[in-house]
């Protein structure tokens, strides 16, 4: 959880950098404030560690297929 409070801050921060005149700041916010959107998803479908924007990705696709694999099987 906490990748993705630092990365909502950041985000944050960048944007209102780029609010004054700082046009590189706004892309780097709109990414920060994505990689915090993912952080939080993988946080409550269960992915514990979210440190590492790959292995959150990595552990979103394990769930979903796990899901889809029970979904098929009926449970």
């Amino acid at each position: 959880m906490a990748p993705a409070v630092l990365f909502l801050l950041l985000g944050l921060w960048m944007e209102e950098l780029a609010l004054v005149g700082l046009r590189s700041a706004s892309l780097l916010g709109v990414v920060c404030l994505g990689s915090a959107a993912l952080a939080l998803v993988a946080y409550y479908r269960g992915v514990r560690d979210t440190t590492n924007t790959a292995s959150a990705l990595a552990a979103l696709g394990r769930a979903r297929r796990r899901a889809v694999i029970l979904e098929a099987i009926g449970r």
